[in-house]
């Protein structure tokens, strides 16, 4: 369910017996929610709910929407999920204070308040320590600015660091790449020519090498901005006298 695959959820409900809860979860949406949270507002007032296994109870409650079952776990530090599932949960059970479900945009405020709050994991990046925001809910952050088609106040610098996708500080292949298209969608506010110099710089370093020479040419006539720029075409040249080889000479 924390995934939001209901329909694989109610079908293991029905594997274990729970027939009932199987058919709860299939029809989820609807108002079924609601109907859920009155009926379990009944249990507490009767005291019924006290007889109801707590993890099943926690079914019961995601279900209607109440996500303070998930958070109060967090806040103990017992049985949690990480920041995907719970990120999840509320875009699929969550609603917004309107009653209607999160736009993008006011999902990601919400969690970040939790976060705040102590009652939501950091969405942190399963390859460092170091306290970084993953690659992905950086680019979540961007995504509502991208739909608008206008741009947001985040550099991109910051948005494709290493440290949120990979384990090594030195590794900039895949942020080379991403700074090429989110520089072309024109989201995030432009590198510094210093930081543009040194993500080349360290990204060609690395096809150089592993003996790709005629890579690293590609990426250094590669553009970030309307056109190739003149210290590119040097540095290119450069890799070129170095590294080519006339194999018809031997």
């Amino acid at each position: 369910l924390s995934t939001g695959d209901l329909e694989y959820g109610s079908m293991v409900a029905s594997e274990h017996g729970y027939h009932q809860l199987s058919s709860l979860i299939a029809s989820h949406g609807g108002g079924c929610g609601e109907l859920i949270k009155e009926q379990i507002e009944s249990w507490r007032r009767s005291g019924t709910v006290e007889t109801i296994p707590p993890t099943l109870l926690r079914i019961y409650k995601l279900l209607s929407g109440d996500l303070s079952f998930e958070e109060q776990l967090y806040a103990k530090g017992e049985r949690s999920v990480e920041w995907q599932r719970r990120l999840s949960m509320l875009l699929v059970f969550g609603k917004a204070p309107d009653g209607k479900p999160y736009s993008l945009a006011t999902l990601l405020k919400k969690y970040d308040t939790d976060v705040r709050m102590g009652i939501a994991p950091f969405p942190s990046s399963r390859f460092t320590d170091s306290g970084e925001e993953c690659l992905l809910y950086r680019l979540l952050r961007l995504c509502p600015s991208i739909s608008a088609g206008a741009a947001t106040t985040k550099a991109l610098v910051d948005v494709i660091s290493p440290r949120g996708h990979v384990s090594s500080d030195h590794d900039v292949a895949f942020a080379f790449h991403l700074s090429v298209i989110l520089s072309s969608v024109g989201c995030c506010l432009e590198l510094s020519e210093k930081d543009k110099s040194w993500l080349y710089d360290t990204y060609v370093a690395q096809l150089l090498d592993d003996g790709s020479w005629d890579s690293a040419v590609q990426i250094m006539l590669t553009s970030m901005g309307e056109q190739t720029e003149a210290w590119q075409f040097v540095a290119a040249k450069t890799i070129v006298l170095k590294s080519y080889v006339d194999c018809s000479k031997h």
